[in-house]
């Protein structure tokens, strides 16, 4: 997949050279073709906390969106960069903002049983009862797969244990199917 320079350099977490290209005059928003990242999409997900901080200290937004809606939020918590997902916050990150498939951040850490994002999140105020497109919320998600840890703790901070999917299930359903 070709990409350019400063792609390719957030992606090794080479921070000399991300600062060397920015102050060349590249964009710190260069937004990669086929996928619509920015290079903070990349260091995001790579945990690549130094290239994060030069990049928003040089402009680069924390509330762009790829082509599958993700925010570098949702990219650092997919990639389980827990520093990075506080210093985004920190910096003008959205813990609310929805990819595409209607997936905050926090739907996506519940997802993988990430329990020390999770709580980040929810003490960044993250809501813990919006619902993605197909109607989970992120206590759905972490019960259907068996993140005990990640469900208690989103009860604890204000997860709907009544809420419904659109096909009128509850986390209580998906409890019980998973044992």
């Amino acid at each position: 997949m070709p990409q350019l320079p400063i792609h390719e350099a957030a992606l090794n977490g080479d921070a000399i050279t991300i600062r060397s290209l920015l102050d060349d005059g590249v964009d710190p928003n260069s937004v990669a073709e086929q996928t619509g990242a920015t290079p903070l999409h990349l260091a995001s997900y790579n945990d690549a906390l130094e290239c994060v901080s030069i990049l928003l200290s040089s402009g680069a937004s924390p509330l762009w969106k790829d082509l599958n809606g993700r925010t570098p939020l949702h990219m650092a918590c997919m990639g389980q960069a827990s520093s990075v997902v506080g210093y985004l916050l920190e910096n003008g990150a959205s813990a609310d903002r929805k990819d595409k498939d209607g997936k905050t951040a926090l739907f996506l850490a519940a997802a993988m049983g990430f329990v020390g994002i999770v709580d980040v999140l929810l003490d960044a105020n993250a809501n813990p009862n919006l619902f993605s497109a197909k109607q989970w919320s992120p206590l759905h998600m972490a019960i259907s797969k068996g993140h005990v840890q990640v469900a208690a703790l989103l009860v604890e901070k204000g997860a709907n244990p009544s809420a419904v999917t659109e096909d009128g299930s509850t986390p209580l359903h998906y409890a019980a199917n998973t044992g």
